[in-house]
């Protein structure tokens, strides 16, 4: 039998899960430690917190922590994360992620999303949160704006992964 939940319950509900989930994201420092981070107790509870809080913004619901995981996971071994701004970092990674999640009506993956801002953080924008999200605004919009039409698909993926003159990045690298 399936019940049906409001939506504010199912926040309050996630809340009083926060401890728990914290927990588990203590867990993920036994992978961060390999690259010399680690989250406090204190950034786990934080990094909880912004996941609800992003996931309220974005009205989104989430039961478990994927997208947490998968963020740590794969930002971990950036050559731009120190102990001194890891917990900041994901904070802004995971708002990041959930807005244009949301922005691109789940039409990529939450891999391909987090490759796409690991990408743009790592290489293109050598650690520039502010950059990366220029850059994934951009994606959002030429996507949303493709994918309306036939073929879209088809030209966004040679869009990516074209290193030529025509790749998608190189509009805002003239504009610099």
């Amino acid at each position: 039998m399936h019940t049906l939940i409001n939506i504010n319950d199912f926040y309050a509900l996630q809340s009083s899960k926060n401890e728990e989930l914290a927990s588990e994201v203590m867990v993920l420092n036994d992978i961060s430690v390999e690259y010399g981070l680690t989250l406090t107790k204190y950034q786990a509870a934080e990094l909880v917190d912004t996941r609800n809080n992003a996931l309220r913004e974005s009205n989104r619901l989430e039961t478990e922590l994927g997208a947490v995981k998968k963020i740590i996971e794969r930002f971990c071994s950036s050559s731009y994360l120190s102990k001194d701004n890891y917990g900041e970092t994901l904070n802004e990674l995971l708002e990041l992620f959930y807005h244009y999640k949301t922005e691109l009506r789940d039409r990529i993956s939450d891999i391909e999303l987090i490759d796409i801002m690991y990408d743009l953080f790592e290489s293109k924008f050598h650690g520039s949160i502010d950059l990366m999200e220029d850059g994934i605004f951009q994606l959002s919009n030429k996507l949303n704006n493709e994918l309306y039409t036939e073929d879209s698909s088809d030209d966004v993926e040679q869009d990516m992964s074209n290193d030529d003159d025509n790749y998608i990045w190189d509009d805002y690298n003239d504009e610099e």
